[in-house]
């Protein structure tokens, strides 16, 4: 028969539990019978409560931690400090758009007060490709519409489109000097036409002074003239484009001004 009061050791040989053991209380490890702080340490009495992770563990976790966190600051680094000035940009130009507004000319009198040149409306229709939809399919149908309403054959405008796609936020005259009902027309169906849209200008009218059939008289070529920018001169300004889109004629204009501020006479 077993002695009642003989101490029971416990069954688990090993002092440090490791698993799903490990936070389990393992009790009768010590000989209460003597006053406190006298108990006899017994071989297996040691720390019963230990860890389930190892040490390998650890390490593996805290390595990828560490990797983990060098992947993020590295890119963080490259968007912010090496992409920084592009990203910027781009953001800037989703949430900003410059759009240039062309101050007319003014109006020009000899020294009889007669008028010599005057400025006229003039409506244009354009398309700014930045705004067409990303979707090949929408983008082609939008150009079919265009064509329909323009007139202005397909290839030609996939052309402009093409020619000058390094300035997708710049507005790509399609047709010029629409009558006011065309534009009207134009501008209520622009509205469900992303992209296109109806921009309104002037042109200047040289006034000859003899409304004749036969009047063939014009001073153009002496008060100055705008014109269009040839394919050579687009490639020497391709830098300042848009923001140059007429270049002028002559410089007598300049002349003119000049002479105005010296009070010279005409």
């Amino acid at each position: 028969m077993a002695d009642l009061f003989e101490i029971q050791e416990d069954k688990i040989h090993h002092g440090s539990m490791e698993g799903k053991y490990s936070h389990s209380w393992v009790e009768g490890s010590f000989n209460f019978e003597l006053g406190s702080g006298k108990q006899i340490p017994l071989s297996h009495t040691k720390t019963y409560l230990g860890t389930s992770i190892s040490g390998k563990k650890i390490f593996i976790m805290a390595l990828m931690i560490i990797i983990g966190l060098i992947i993020i600051v590295g890119k963080v680094f490259y968007l912010q400090i090496i992409k920084g000035g592009y990203y910027r940009d781009l953001a800037e130009g989703n949430r900003i758009r410059l759009q240039p507004i062309f101050s007319e000319r003014g109006i020009i009198y000899d020294r009889f007060h007669t008028e010599l040149v005057e400025n006229v409306p003039n409506f244009s229709l354009t398309i700014i490709p930045q705004d067409l939809p990303r979707n090949t399919e929408k983008r082609e149908e939008i150009i079919d519409a265009v064509v329909s309403l323009s007139g202005v054959p397909k290839d030609q405008i996939k052309g402009l489109l093409n020619r000058y796609s390094l300035y997708s936020y710049a507005s790509l005259v399609i047709k010029e000097n629409l009558d006011y009902q065309s534009a009207l027309k134009l501008y209520i169906q622009s509205s469900q036409l992303p992209g296109v849209s109806i921009e309104k200008g002037s042109k200047r009218k040289y006034v000859t002074g003899n409304t004749s059939a036969s009047a063939t008289l014009s001073i153009s070529h002496l008060l100055g003239y705008l014109s269009k920018l040839n394919d050579e001169e687009t490639i020497k300004l391709k830098d300042f484009w848009p923001k140059i889109r007429l270049v002028l004629g002559t410089i007598l204009f300049y002349l003119w001004i000049w002479k105005r501020k010296k009070n010279w006479k005409i």
